[in-house]
């Protein structure tokens, strides 16, 4: 008997740095498999955050889009990928420095020996997510797996390759066989279905991008029609969610390793000047409040995880909105830990922030990124910086931990308005410690530079904002100088940018005068780790493995000293098969 047609599932690194699975691929595994196909997952984020934790980080610092600034990033530092990817002899000083050489080495050795685990696994078609800064390692890993298997279809998806700029020039580097764009729910089972059928041969169906046709598909309308997201199977074959907790330390980040991504929304209803998401989703829906209450129940029971990560663009457009969806997970009798969502503070009312932190949320991110009224009107974002203070204060009042992040450099940004937003964290700093703040409910405030992102306001109407736009060269590796007419629309720079030394002296000025105290590494609050003892979880002590005294097991946790497991051994064969530290631990 014919085994089922097989589909191998690829997160390259880096996107989530190996902490949590990646919502598209549960919803890609549930559509797939409900039509019979065999789906395996292979996060390669993970993988190479267990294996080798400093390439990681490396990849990380490679693929920073905040690497180059005044850069336009359609995919980061093009000579690097370039480069790297055409295997040319004598790179140019751009692509990478002497210290970074040897890493960059390294990083396409594995991604040479990822491709050899993923044919290892016999797939009959690769799907491939991207995002910005993973898709430098996912052309990799398709080049090397096109070098061995030429005719295995080869798809890539997501929002790397969402922008006609970079999906036209991925089709034409020629390892990439198809591009879906936009949502893959629907596109992706089509398009499987026509390689089970038909093989490689021309498709011609909406939503998928192949060399010299792209026909658009109509997003979903009805999210509520869809299956659940299915992670089983990850973050690779024979290991389950609990994998993502190895070795976590608990911190403010990192208390989201296994979390279970949930999307209530798709798109955003904001069209902030800088941000592109907009232009991405084209359009905002929403699913019912009911449906997503229930998606969390089945989810953390199903998978023994109790913490959740609300993903959407905003979770709060509309002050209903929140509402009826926190009345949905009122109604039920386990609460979740919610340790991500993202929120505005122009839709929060204070009764609502107690109603929060009653169902269960306890880490939220806040995008104040105005430091002024007068930023805050330019960006669009809508928002009153006193209703700011007010709704920040209040939500760690109510005992939970907040993120936000500030942008410098706008165009249009004055000299005054650096100086408001140091009066603004001095007011904010002053409110937090009045009424008692420390530890895990101060705040954790971040201050980069603003980007003129692909399809931003910022770059689609940039005489509106002041900005001004020009391409630029680079020295193109000789085997791939046939493409220079389609790397040449993705070299865009913002000409008048402010300059290094001047953008890193506001961001100075701004923390100096601010004198905002930065956030410490604090124990985290015990209800947040008793949940995920009660789902199964077993302390081991760092690095033996070995149990821990049952009276230590909380303050071990807190330190950092001791992480969680769920006592599931990692099936051997696997093991060996990834070459991986994957034993469990224990």
């Amino acid at each position: 008997m014919a085994r089922p047609f097989r589909v191998v599932i690829v997160v390259p690194p880096s996107f989530s740095r190996g902490l949590q699975p990646v919502s598209a691929v549960g919803y890609l595994n549930a559509v797939l498999r409900r039509q019979g196909y065999e789906v395996l997952d292979l996060d390669l984020d993970y993988l190479l955050t267990q294996e080798d934790p400093t390439l990681s980080q490396w990849v990380y610092r490679l693929q920073s889009p905040f690497n180059q600034p005044e850069r336009v990033n359609f995919f980061v530092r093009p000579e690097l990928v370039l480069w790297s990817l055409s295997g040319d002899a004598d790179p140019p000083p751009e692509a990478w420095t002497p210290k970074e050489a040897p890493q960059v080495f390294r990083i396409q050795e594995w991604m040479r020996g990822a491709a050899g685990r993923i044919l290892a696994l016999e797939p009959d078609a690769l799907l491939v997510t991207s995002h910005i800064t993973s898709l430098w390692c996912g052309l990799l890993l398709a080049k090397n797996v096109k070098r061995d298997r030429p005719q295995l279809p080869i798809v890539v998806g997501g929002p790397g390759v969402g922008l006609p700029e970079v999906r036209d020039f991925v089709l034409d580097l020629g390892t990439i066989d198809y591009v879906v764009v936009g949502e893959g729910d629907v596109t992706a089972v089509e398009l499987l279905d026509h390689l089970a059928r038909h093989g490689g041969a021309g498709c011609g169906l909406a939503g998928v991008a192949e060399r010299g046709t792209y026909t658009p598909r109509p997003m979903i309308r009805d999210l509520d029609s869809l299956p659940l997201p299915d992670f089983t199977g990850l973050p690779a074959p024979g290991l389950d969610l609990w994998n993502y907790r190895r070795g976590m330390r608990f911190d403010r980040i990192t208390i989201r390793a296994g979390a279970i991504p949930v999307s209530s929304s798709r798109g955003c209803v904001f069209k902030c000047s800088f941000c592109s998401d907009t232009s991405y989703w084209h359009q905002y829906r929403s699913r019912s409040a009911e449906a997503v209450a229930e998606e969390i129940d089945v989810q953390t029971k199903k998978h023994g995880a109790p913490h959740v990560m609300l993903i959407d663009s905003l979770l709060n457009p509309k002050a209903e909105r929140l509402d009826g969806l926190l009345s949905a997970m009122e109604s039920r009798q386990d609460k979740p830990c919610v340790v991500f969502a993202q929120l505005t503070a122009r839709a929060l009312p204070p009764e609502t922030v107690g109603r929060m932190a009653r169902a269960g949320f306890r880490y939220v991110i806040f995008g104040v990124d105005g430091i002024s009224q007068e930023m805050l009107d330019l960006m669009r974002k809508g928002t009153n910086a006193d209703d700011v203070l007010s709704v920040v204060t209040s939500v760690s009042q109510a005992g939970m931990a907040w993120y936000s992040g500030f942008l410098v450099g706008h165009p249009g940004e004055m000299q005054q308005d650096i100086l408001k937003g140091a009066a603004f964290l001095r007011e904010l700093a002053g409110r937090l410690r009045s009424m008692g703040a420390s530890g895990w409910n101060w705040p954790h405030l971040h201050i980069q530079p603003v980007r003129v992102e692909p399809y931003s306001a910022l770059y689609q109407t940039p005489a509106r904002f002041g900005v001004k736009l020009g391409g630029f060269d680079i020295r193109v590796p000789p085997s791939l100088s046939h493409l220079r007419s389609r790397i040449q629309p993705l070299l865009v720079r913002w000409e008048n940018a402010p300059e290094p030394r001047d953008l890193a002296r506001r961001m100075m000025l701004l923390k100096k005068l601010g004198a905002f105290p930065e956030a410490q590494e604090v124990p985290i609050p015990a209800d947040l780790v008793r949940p995920l003892l009660r789902a199964g979880g077993r302390v081991v002590r760092l690095p033996e493995g070995r149990p821990t005294d049952p009276g230590e097991e909380l303050r071990e946790l807190q330190e950092g000293k001791a992480c969680l497991w769920n006592g599931s051994a990692t099936p051997p064969d696997i093991s060996s098969a990834f070459g991986a530290t994957l034993d469990a631990i224990g």
